[in-house]
């Protein structure tokens, strides 16, 4: 009888175990991945105004060296013959702004001109 007994336990012990596991409360879903933004529609932004620009290194979505400027929210590349790689890396978190006019396509400010203010 001892026996029978001992293999019951061995048998009940392990069942008990996997029972209480099954009480914990399971996540249905996942969770799912923060999607990118959209980016802004393509169109001209013909009256000069004033935007924050900062170099990607300071940006963490971005992570590398790089113009951008913030339109709708998000920081997008910003594009003009004038403007250097790392334009304003020196700045890194603080940024600076600019007066600038032009145009989004293509997901990026194509600058018609451009002037720092701060």
């Amino acid at each position: 009888m001892k026996i029978a007994s001992l293999r019951s336990l061995f048998v009940a012990a392990p069942l008990a175990l996997l029972a209480c596991t099954a009480d914990k409360p399971v996540d249905p879903q996942p969770s799912a991945p923060q999607k990118a933004a959209a980016a802004p529609a393509d169109r001209a932004l013909p009256e000069v105004a004033t935007y924050e620009v900062k170099c990607g290194c300071s940006i963490d979505a971005v992570g590398h060296c790089g113009n951008f400027v913030m339109i709708e929210g998000q920081y997008i590349p910003i594009l003009h013959e004038r403007l250097g790689k790392m334009e304003w890396c020196r700045q890194k978190d603080a940024g600076a702004k600019i007066k600038a006019s032009g145009a989004i396509e293509g997901g990026k400010f194509v600058a018609s001109d451009w002037k720092t203010v701060e």
